[in-house]
């Protein structure tokens, strides 16, 4: 019976070993980096990219938020940039990568927030913090 007892001991510690491992693999506690000292010289603006925000517009187009997701421990983010042409071009960001987006400037992912792991439809979700660099002649427009 002892035998029994410690073998179904063993294969919960090892259930939830696994559980907390997948965790923390697919959710990364990493969810905010500092902006880059090359990029705080330059005069460039935070953004909050959210489905329930109003996207940032531009005198070029506009850009909204798109799925996130986890990958090799750590966040990704898809931001979709909309010229004014109509033509929707998706960008992967990771967590604190930089990118020049042609038509708006240099965007800089901050921050992350994802969707709880159980949802709760009052916290999270798909919110992003942004730092751009708008290109030479594009301007925000006042929301």
């Amino acid at each position: 019976m002892r035998r029994v007892l410690m073998g179904c001991l063993v294969v919960a510690l090892l259930a939830a070993g696994s559980a907390g491992g997948w965790l923390w693999w697919t959710r990364p506690a990493t969810r905010s980096v500092p902006l880059p000292n090359e990029l705080a010289t330059k005069n460039g603006s935070y953004a909050q990219v959210h489905v329930s925000i109003e996207p940032v517009e531009t005198t070029a187009g506009r850009l909204q938020v798109g799925p996130l997701r986890s990958e090799r421990h750590e966040w990704i983010g898809t931001l979709l940039w909309r010229n004014n042409d109509g033509v929707q071009e998706p960008t992967e960001l990771r967590l604190g990568e930089t990118t020049h987006i042609d038509g708006l400037g240099t965007v800089t992912l901050l921050a992350v927030n994802p969707e709880p792991l159980i949802p709760n439809y009052n916290d999270g979700g798909w919110t992003y913090k942004v730092y751009i660099v708008l290109d030479p002649g594009v301007e925000e427009i006042n929301r």
